[in-house]
């Protein structure tokens, strides 16, 4: 999204994604594999909504500075990345997977999802 940074890569997003599930206390029902299915099934049923919702055109990552070790983006405020401060990662190129292009020019046909159970 901004050509003046490097890609954070899908390892990143996913650990940073799993980082931010730990910090919500959720319910969940008890025939689940796990909390953290469950956690991740709310947070997929979650933002299949925000597909739907009205388009935010300004909406931009930030740009203030990237992570010389991780690659994630903060604004010009922040002094510390709180990723590499909280998880203990390594840093690889990775690039995101071929069907995610696949899954960004489907957005459009987007189906309404059924809730996950007592989540």
């Amino acid at each position: 999204m901004n050509p003046d940074f490097l890609d954070t890569g899908a390892k990143n997003v996913v650990r940073s994604l799993a980082l931010l599930l730990r910090q919500w206390n959720l319910e969940y029902p008890a025939n689940v594999c796990c909390k953290y299915h469950a956690a991740v099934s709310l947070v997929i049923f979650l933002l299949n909504g925000e597909l739907r919702a009205k388009c935010k055109n300004e909406w931009m990552p930030n740009s203030g500075w990237q992570c010389d070790h991780c690659n994630m983006l903060f604004p010009e405020d922040v002094e510390l990345c709180a990723f590499c401060a909280t998880d203990d990662i390594e840093q690889e190129a990775e690039e995101l997977p071929p069907e995610f292009l696949e899954h960004l020019a489907d957005l459009a046909g987007i189906r309404p999802q059924t809730a996950p159970q007592s989540l």
